[in-house]
């Protein structure tokens, strides 16, 4: 129920805007394998592939470099373990996945589904 009407709100508010909800768009299917593949493999390269670039990290844009250096910090064993599991949610114009302490934000970008952006959640910070 929650879902449909956050679905709806998006609609009314965004004029259609809102992403289709998970299982209903191939693009975003095809990007989840492509990023769940790249994370059982812990590949930051082709992690950052999948990333809109820059990428903002503690206040300073990454560059690919920049990722690289910062990957194992915000993709430690339990977070790519449950980005493997975890379903994204329709917010506004991108999908939202939530893996404690953190929310992993996907949207397109260039015209292809991206990581867009990450946010903690600082009632879910240890």
């Amino acid at each position: 129920m929650r879902r449909a009407a956050s679905a709806l709100a998006a609609l009314l508010l965004f004029g259609g805007a809102a992403p289709a909800a998970r299982g209903e768009d191939p693009a975003l299917e095809a990007f989840l394998a492509r990023f769940r593949a790249a994370l059982a493999r812990n590949d930051a390269a082709a992690v950052a592939d999948l990333t809109q670039l820059p990428f903002l990290f503690e206040n300073e844009p990454r560059d690919r470099a920049g990722f690289a250096r910062i990957y194992p910090r915000l993709f430690d064993d339990d977070v790519r373990a449950c980005l493997a599991k975890a379903e994204p949610e329709p917010e506004d114009e991108r999908w939202v996945a939530f893996c404690g302490p953190y929310l992993f934000f996907f949207g397109r970008a260039g015209g292809e589904i991206r990581l867009l952006e990450f946010a903690a959640d600082p009632e879910a910070l240890p």
